[in-house]
This record gives C-alpha cells, sequence and structure tokens, in this order.
C-alpha cells in the first residue's frame, strides 16, 4: 500500500474523530483532535521511517525526477529503485518497522507508558497486516516475524497490479464519506 494509504486508513479508523466517533461523537473536527494526528503518524511511519530520509536525499540528488518520470510512464515497478542500489539502513528500517513483533512489543510500551496513545498506536500493526497481501518477495515483501523468522507472505504486488490501488482508495474515499455525511447529520440535529 502507498504511505498515504496507510496515513488515511489510520486516521479513519484508530482516532477519535475517525470512525470511533460515530458512537462516540468528540465534537471536534478532525484537524483539531490529536488523536486523528498520532494515528496518521503511526500508520505512515513504518514506510516514512524506511523509505522516508532515503526520499528525501533523492530529492537532492536528481534521482527523484527520474524516478517519477518512470512512474508516469505507466511503469509503477520500473520506478521503484532496485533493492541493491538502497542503502542498508533502508532495508533495516523496513525490517524493524514492518514487523509484527517489533510492532507488538512497541504496543505493549505504548500501553504501560502512554495509555491515551494506545488507539492511534494501533494504525501501526494495521500497516503491516494490509501491507502483506499487496507486497511480493521480489520487492520488500513484509517480513511478519523478523528478527524471529524471515518468513514472508509472497502477495500481489501493488505497483503491478493496479487494481488493488484503485480497491483499496475506493474503500477509503467510501468511509470517508460516510464519516462526512454522518457528521454532517449529527451537526443538523443538534
Amino acid at each position: 500500500m502507498d504511505t498515504l494509504a496507510h496515513a488515511a486508513i489510520g486516521g479513519l479508523f484508530f482516532s477519535r474523530s475517525g470512525v470511533r466517533a460515530v458512537k462516540h461523537p468528540t465534537g471536534k473536527p478532525f484537524w483539531r483532535d490529536w488523536t486523528f494526528w498520532a494515528a496518521a503518524g503511526f500508520g505512515s511511519m513504518p514506510d516514512l521511517a524506511s523509505f522516508g530520509v532515503h526520499f528525501c536525499g533523492m530529492l537532492f540528488s536528481g534521482e527523484l525526477r527520474e524516478m517519477l518520470r518512470r512512474f508516469l510512464a505507466g511503469d509503477v515497478m520500473a520506478a521503484a529503485p532496485p533493492v541493491e542500489t538502497l542503502p542498508h539502513y533502508v532495508i533495516l528500517n523496513y525490517q524493524l518497522t514492518h514487523s509484527l513483533v517489533i510492532a507488538l512489543a512497541a504496543g505493549v510500551l505504548v500501553r504501560l507508558f502512554w495509555k491515551p496513545g494506545f488507539l492511534p498506536y494501533l494504525a501501526w500493526p494495521v500497516h503491516i497486516l494490509c501491507d502483506i497481501p499487496v507486497h511480493g518477495r521480489s520487492y520488500f515483501a513484509t517480513p511478519v516475524f523478523w528478527p524471529l523468522s524471515d518468513w514472508s507472505f509472497d502477495g500481489w504486488s501493488f505497483g503491478k497490479n493496479l487494481w488493488i490501488v484503485a480497491g483499496y482508495w475506493g474503500v477509503i474515499l467510501a468511509v470517508l464519506a460516510w464519516r462526512i455525511k454522518k457528521r454532517r447529520s449529527d451537526i443538523a440535529r443538534t
């Protein structure tokens, strides 16, 4: 899944102003709800921690322009840099942030030391669960049980199967539209 979709899923499903607000309205718009931004952050953190720093470096080197050219030409997977050309920290950070073992250990710490942050934190393990079926072994398969095991599911690459992208963005937009409609009807009743 793309990073923006992970952030949207985090904010929509794991914040007080997201879907949860249907039963427990906060009265605040999402942009004033810290849990929305925390959930969006937790949802996008695994990708940003592994690829974000590298992406910033590409901005300054000119590599990004070439990658965007290939992407806009319709060759999504050719736009992605080959794994062997990536710095080691990208791969290590990907393994750390895309492991349910690491995420669940972090969840225990969040629950013990920052209870209000536990709901937004849930966007992180859901990020991993969403990535499992849409990442193939040929390019950044999700290392679910790393460091205990290198096992990964050989999923359907969202970069090669654009119907997957259309599907999850369709769900995100449908939930967003439903949430906006529900909020407007709640405001109209008051």
